[in-house]
């Protein structure tokens, strides 16, 4: 076993070499010049075997540890000195000359390092088949350990990855839903707009025409009761089956007419119907709270756009006589009353 002397010359070297500053070791404000780059696989492989001859010095000899001390303070000494130049021009010139003095150290720490790796074999218990066991164990244990909190973190990041694409597929969805619904509406209220421009003029149109044949119709009953006609009896027959048939056209076509505008005027009623549904259904779909609720919202007021109801100006089935039959029997009747007198 070594003495305390050793291990506490071996822990001073080992505190005073990680006190030296990287900064003003490396000065990686030199550029080209500078050792960080060249210095770091060098440091990496040096601290490796420090720590590793500081955990394990209890398990050296004097005669294995005191040449490794030596070499430890060596290295310290030549890291101190290039540490402290304050010239960049001599740190730049001794720079060289370090790393070949590092790397020397280096290869004569390799001729006392198979004491070291012994006693670290010796101190884990690897010679021992318990102890080769018990690092084999710690070591699927780690690798389990390791392998269960990948999958948890996989499985949580999935989860998390599902949700949120979940959350993006809905808003993508009630975004579509209502541009969709935007886009229909103004669509089908455009549309009716511009029905009803068609409708109101062919209402107006049709009015005008349906007063054509009224006036007419009034004109003529009121000029043939002005004016009387033959008082013999086949004459006044005739002249009467006339007239009866000229009003009776002249009726017929008030009522065609009438009927057109009616069938029009009904026809204005359901495009202003359909107008304000088409208007309401907006407001309606974005006062409901799910898509489920939209879509349902938006199925009735289709339905109510597309179901009128009667306005009472166009029934389904209308029965009324018509004045053309009138005229064209009565037509016949006062022929065959003239050829009977005739006989």
């Amino acid at each position: 076993m070594p003495s305390n002397e050793y291990v506490e010359r071996l822990t001073n070297v080992a505190q005073a070499i990680r006190s030296i500053d990287h900064q003003k070791l490396t000065r990686p404000t030199l550029g080209v010049a500078s050792l960080e780059e060249p210095l770091q696989p060098r440091m990496k492989v040096f601290n490796h075997r420090l720590s590793l001859t500081v955990e394990n010095a209890s398990e050296l000899t004097p005669s294995q540890i005191d040449p490794l001390v030596g070499v430890f303070e060596a290295i310290s000494n030549e890291m101190t000195e290039l540490a402290d130049m304050d010239d960049s021009a001599e740190y730049i010139q001794q720079s060289r000359h370090f790393l070949q003095q590092f790397d020397t150290y280096l290869e004569q720490l390799k001729e006392y390092w198979g004491p070291v790796v012994i006693a670290a074999i010796q101190r884990k218990g690897l010679l021992e088949e318990d102890g080769i066991k018990t690092a084999h164990d710690e070591a699927v244990n780690e690798l389990k350990t390791q392998a269960s909190q990948t999958l948890a973190e996989i499985q949580e990041k999935s989860e998390e990855s599902i949700e949120k694409a979940r959350k993006l597929a809905e808003q993508i969805e009630n975004r579509a839903r209502q541009t969709a619904t935007k886009i229909s509406v103004k669509e089908a209220q455009s549309q009716f707009r511009e029905a009803q421009k068609q409708f109101d003029s062919s209402v107006k149109n049709w009015s005008i025409i349906s007063c054509v044949p009224i006036a007419l119709f009034l004109v003529l009953a009121i000029y043939l009761w002005n004016h009387q006609g033959s008082s013999d009896v086949g004459p006044a027959i005739y002249e009467t089956g006339i007239r009866f048939a000229v009003l009776g056209s002249l009726g017929a076509l008030s009522a065609f007419c009438l009927r057109i505008l009616r069938a029009h005027i009904h026809m204005r009623q359901q495009n202003l119907h359909r107008q304000r549904v088409a208007n309401s259904i907006e407001a309606f779909v974005q006062s409901a709270v799910t898509p489920e609720q939209r879509d349902l919202i938006l199925s009735y007021l289709v339905h109510s756009i597309i179901v009128f109801g009667n306005s009472g100006l166009v029934q389904e089935r209308e029965e009324s006589l018509n004045p053309s039959h009138l005229a064209i029997d009565s037509i016949n009747r006062t022929f065959k009353y003239s050829e009977s007198d005739r006989n």
